[in-house]
């Protein structure tokens, strides 16, 4: 695919520094930019989808503890 885009000076600064330090093309520094946004969003969408399945099983554990406590006040324990 080929494709063209318009960079401001400031990223026009960094590419040049980017291919002076690597030594990689232009197409190359940008293929790698896009795979490591591509594997960050990844990250950040399994992140986010753990953190709903923890916050989900620890909401389903306290539901669980205030039933069990429940059945306990319905059984007359001394606890209460």
């Amino acid at each position: 695919m080929r494709t063209t885009i318009h960079l401001p000076e400031n990223f026009r600064d960094k590419v040049d520094y980017i291919k002076a330090v690597t030594g990689k093309s232009f197409s190359s520094i940008v293929r790698e930019a896009l795979e490591e946004y591509y594997e960050r969003l990844k990250r950040k969408e399994m992140i986010r989808e753990l953190e709903e399945d923890v916050c989900g099983k620890a909401l389903l554990a306290s539901e669980e503890e205030i039933l069990e406590e429940i059945e306990e006040m319905r059984r007359g324990s001394d606890r209460f």
